[in-house]
């Protein structure tokens, strides 16, 4: 069986290195669309978050 992994991070902004500060983040439907994809296709699908 094929398996996929997400890992999905909590960061909320990126901090270059001159110090320049960005936010950062995903789009729902970054993840959603192929989770819905990978899963129909019938492959295990696992999400890592920081929270576990």
């Amino acid at each position: 069986m094929t398996k996929v992994l997400f890992v999905v991070s909590a960061a909320d902004r990126w901090t270059l290195r001159d110090g320049v500060v960005h936010p950062s983040g995903f789009w729902g439907e970054e993840l959603a669309m192929p989770h819905k994809i990978f899963t129909e296709a019938g492959w295990e699908t696992t999400i890592a978050t920081p929270g576990g």
